[in-house]
This record gives C-alpha cells, structure tokens and sequence, in this order.
C-alpha cells in the first residue's frame, strides 16, 4: 500500500508538473469568420483557412497575419507535405483544389474534383494525396499521384451510405478514412483502393491521427476516442471524460504526446494510453474544429467566430537558433535537389535517407545552399534531414526522387 501510495504521488506530480508549463494562449485574430483547418511548419510558416473562402497566412509563427478571399469558395481543409507545397480542399458549389509551391504566397487552382461534399486533403509527400468526402448521398475519395493536378475516383470494397470526415496517412502507402456512423477505411497503395475491414460504433469519427509502425487515434462525436497499437488491426476505446464532439486530433512527431480539440473550447491531452486524457484549459468556449501540432512546445488550435489558440511552454529553454528557415527543392526532384537555408551558424551536415532509414547519401553544408546531386538514386520517397555539429537533427521533410 505504501508504494502504491508513493508511486501516484510521483504520477499526480508529475501530472501537474507536466501542465503547469503546456499552455494555451489565445491570440489575436485577422478574422471573425469560422477557422475550418490550420497547418504549421518548422520554417515558421502557419496557413488557417475559413469556411468563407478566407486563407490567413503568417511566415513568422504568429507574430503578424496577412489574409486573401476568394469569396466563391468555403475552405474545408489544408494539408502541407514540406515548408511551400501544400494544398486546400474548398466544398462549396463544386468541390476545387488549390494548391501552392511557395509556402502559400501564391495559389493556383488547378482541379475541381467531382464530389458534392468534400471534408479533408491530405498529402504525405507532395505528389501523393487525397479529397474526401461523399457524392450525394455515398461516400466517395479521390487520389492524385502528381500533387494534385489530377484526381481519380478510388475504389472500395463496400460503399456505404456515408461521408468521409477525414484522412491520414502513415506512409506513402498507408493510410485510413474515418467517417460518419463509424465508417472506417484503409488503403495500402496511396488511396487509388480502400477497404472496410474493421469495425467501429455506430458513431461519427471525426478525425484520425497515426503515428509511429503501429500507433493511431481516432476522435468523435460525444467525447468518444480509439486507440490502436497494431495499425487499426484492432482498436481500444478510451475513456475522455468529456461529452462534447471532438473534431479534430493531432500529436508531436517522434513522441506519444496527443491532442484533441472539440466543441464548446473543448481540450484534450494524452501521453500513455493507459492513463487516458486530461482537461486542458483553452480560455474559450467557441467551437474548435482542428488543432495541428508541430512539436510537443508547440501547435495550434482554430475554431469558431475567429478562434485562434497557440500552444506555449514558457518554461521550455530554447535551442541555439541555428536556423531560422529551412527549404529543399524542387519537390518532387529529377536529379538536383537543392537545399537552402536563411541564417546559420556552425557546420550543418545533411543526409539523404531512403524509407527504410538507410542513409544514401552525407555532405556538409558550409554554406546557405548547396545542390545535391541525386540521379544515381533509384526512384522513390526520401528524407532529407540537416543535422547540427552535436548531430541534433534540426529539419527533417520528405522527398520525391523521380
């Protein structure tokens, strides 16, 4: 009984010591239009869009706002594969994709996608992705296998009378759609097919994030949360203690830390599995509709009415600001892959991995850009990843090598 006793201070402790540094901080809004979808880079690069047709942009993590609409459109959902491509899913009259190669200085319109909903884009690299939702009244996904300039319907093996909420993938083959009325699909080949092949409560599933070989988590309506340690082999229901519809869910690469975000300023944290989520104060009792975290000091939650929530540690210490800016193009490449960077200071090292984690290719960088030389390499998905002097990987993003 004494170290059971001693074993929850430590935890309770823990706990508290955890959340008396995370914070949420509302921040000042450009808009007063409902936040559908928000996106963040490590470049400082964050892009919101607004079911009116808005798309606020800041290349300063937040500190300043510029906005463009296009008032013909209602943005549902944006997805970015590195710092400048990215896309944006509008579901309006007719379901559009707009893209960009900049960072979203520029958009182009360059598909409308034969759906009558669309809910979610999603990119794993910058060729590969895909528009969900439902056409009329079954559910229905395309996939693009060149970054979006065009889209083929998918195939499944069950239709349903359904919409696809979201989409995530775990790779550039893996991935999953969850939707209403616990409709669950996965795809081993980019999304050209899904299949239904595991079974979930007849309730809606918002939102999915996967992480890791195995790992992946699923929210909905009703406060309702899946976990799985065997990729959607099988899942657990999680215990959130809330009652309110969460929309949207997301978590720090490379650790177990998750977020979701739901109605009423709803906020949930969870680390372990095991020991379920915990209530995060958010100031708000606006709606939230997505949250995307870039790494476990920081993130981002957007909602109704404006609603735009910044996670801070102010106890966290800063790393060396080695770099403030980091770019690798073009994307996909045929041969010379360049990579930039806009103030540095000591000697970077950058290493080109194939999928399997197998390093192909080392140089050093004793300059802001070099070119890398890549047509000896076979075609395929690579990690480009620039590490410090300490071999602290400082900038990791994914490529196509064609």
């Amino acid at each position: 009984m004494k170290t059971k006793a001693i074993l929850s201070s430590i935890l309770i402790f823990s706990v508290f010591h955890l959340f008396s540094q995370v914070e949420w901080v509302s921040i000042q809004s450009p808009v007063t239009e409902n936040l559908t979808s928000a996106w963040m880079t490590d470049s400082g690069l964050i892009i919101i869009v607004s079911d009116e047709g808005t798309i606020i942009r800041s290349t300063d993590g937040g500190e300043t706002w510029n906005d463009v609409t296009f008032p013909e459109y209602s943005f549902q959902s944006v997805s970015f594969s590195d710092n400048v491509n990215g896309a944006i899913v509008s579901s309006a009259d007719s379901v559009v994709v707009f893209t960009t190669n900049d960072g979203g200085e520029n958009w182009q319109l360059v598909s409308i996608v034969n759906l009558s909903e669309a809910n979610c884009i999603s990119f794993y690299n910058s060729i590969t992705g895909v528009v969900a939702g439902s056409y009329f009244n079954s559910n229905e996904c395309y996939y693009t296998d060149d970054g979006g300039q065009n889209w083929y319907p998918s195939s499944y093996s069950h239709i349903l009378e359904s919409v696809f909420y979201d989409a995530n993938f775990r790779n550039d083959t893996v991935g999953n759609l969850v939707g209403t009325d616990g409709t669950f699909y996965s795809t081993n080949d980019g999304g050209a097919t899904w299949a239904m092949d595991v079974s979930f409560p007849l309730i809606n599933l918002n939102s999915i994030y996967n992480f890791g070989e195995q790992f992946g988590v699923v929210v909905g309506d009703d406060g309702s949360a899946f976990f799985t340690i065997n990729s959607w082999s099988q899942h657990i229901i999680l215990n959130t203690n809330v009652t309110a519809d969460l929309n949207g869910v997301w978590g720090a690469p490379g650790t177990n830390k998750i977020w979701a975000v739901g109605d009423s300023g709803t906020i949930i944290y969870m680390d372990n599995y095991l020991l379920g989520w915990t209530l995060q104060n958010s100031g708000t009792t606006e709606n939230l509709n997505d949250v995307f975290i870039l790494n476990e000091n920081s993130g981002i939650a957007v909602g109704d009415n404006g609603t735009i929530l910044m996670l801070s540690n102010p106890n966290s210490v800063d790393e060396p600001d080695i770099l403030s800016a980091v770019f690798v193009y073009p994307n996909p490449s045929n041969g010379v892959i360049t990579v930039e960077v806009g103030e540095k200071s000591g000697e970077l090292t950058v290493k080109i991995k194939d999928m399997n984690g197998k390093t192909v290719l080392t140089t050093g960088m004793n300059s802001k850009k070099i070119k890398l030389r890549t047509d000896n390499l076979p075609s395929g998905v690579y990690s480009v990843e620039v590490l410090s002097s300490n071999h602290q990987c400082l900038h990791s993003e994914k490529v196509v090598i064609l």
